[in-house]
């Protein structure tokens, strides 16, 4: 089973609690021994660049902060699955997360159609803060 870039809208909109308890519904309905991977925007483990505070905490439009409220880290990911009961076998940042974001901020249909907007929040980030991350995790025997 996979999740991408879904679940944090969930953090954003409703909160880790809410977060988490997507995370251990997943757990519940995953068979012994399942494998469950989950792929979203997350953010390097740094502040937030001075530049970037105004557009990640307001420019997003989502939950009350802004998509600053969506991303965590990767290991804030990683303990939010084990805190619900899985194993983690691996968990990282996309090692190609900047060049995805910027072909995304480019070629997606959205970003063409307000370059203003999401688009030029990704490149004034440059991969600073936003990332890629993904956990694969397993639901013990």
């Amino acid at each position: 089973m996979y999740s991408t870039t879904t679940l944090e809208m969930v953090r954003g909109i409703f909160g880790a609690d809410a977060y988490r308890q997507c995370l251990a519904e997943i757990h519940r309905i995953l068979r012994p021994g399942g494998i469950f991977g989950l792929g979203e925007p997350m953010h390097l483990d740094a502040p937030i660049p001075a530049d970037l505070l105004p557009v990640y905490t307001r420019g997003g439009g989502v939950g009350p902060e802004g998509w600053a409220e969506c991303f965590a880290t990767v290991t804030e990911t990683a303990a939010a699955c084990r805190l619900v009961g899985f194993e983690i076998i691996e968990a990282a940042n996309a090692p190609d997360a900047w060049r995805w974001w910027k072909e995304f901020s480019i070629f997606d249909p959205h970003c063409k159609a307000d370059p203003a907007g999401e688009a030029k929040i990704i490149q004034q980030d440059s991969g600073r803060w936003l990332t890629y991350g993904y956990v694969i995790a397993r639901k013990p025997e």
